[in-house]
């Protein structure tokens, strides 16, 4: 049987999907989503983690064992900028909101539409805190589920406006975004910014 080694998504993406062979996620901190189709088959190991999603039959996967099992991770702003996808200067990341009021589901006033900044009027930059005092956004259209379910916006976002907490990358802080794109879960246009 032949085997494939990935260490990110993007490695992951690459493998075609007719391959019938072992695939095998190593030493990553970066989550790593995989759709098991027909009779295939996931297998978590040691300390990794698997979130399924009936409803999307979508396979969530932490697999980062060696790295979890022995140390408590850090997360920094350095680290979470490497991972996370990019367009020309800006960070790609994802905002769940409310599908009938496109404002966040804490708060209930903080509106996002398409093509518009939007301004946290409350933001710190201070990276011990993990809520509250920005904008929270996840690198991945999936993550964004975890804490609400809801319309997933694709937003751009300067890296000088993100504040990473240290303990986790779920979600971000951000001071300001600028939503382009309503799309679906495995992160595909819906609807993009007209002109």
């Amino acid at each position: 049987m032949e085997t494939k080694e990935v260490h990110s998504q993007s490695e992951f993406d690459a493998i075609p999907r007719d391959f019938d062979g072992l695939i095998i996620i190593k030493n990553t901190v970066e989550r790593i989503f995989v759709t098991a189709w027909e009779n295939s088959q996931v297998t978590a190991r040691d300390n990794s983690s698997v979130l399924i999603y009936s409803s999307f039959a979508k396979v969530k996967t932490t697999m980062n064992a060696t790295a979890k099992k022995w140390v408590d991770p850090i997360y920094t702003k350095k680290l979470f900028l490497e991972l996370a996808e990019k367009e020309g200067d800006y960070v790609v990341l994802y905002k769940n909101v409310n599908p009938r009021t496109m404002c966040d589901f804490r708060t209930g006033k903080i509106k996002y539409e398409i093509g518009t900044d939007v301004v946290c009027p409350d933001w710190n930059p201070d990276k011990s805190i993990e809520c509250g005092q920005g904008l929270h956004l996840s690198m991945t259209p999936a993550d964004t589920q975890n804490f609400n379910v809801g319309t997933i916006l694709k937003c751009l976002v300067k890296p000088k406006d993100i504040a990473v907490y240290a303990r986790s990358m779920d979600k971000v802080r951000c001071r300001m975004v600028r939503p382009v794109a309503i799309v679906n879960i495995r992160g595909e246009v819906i609807k993009e910014v007209d002109g």
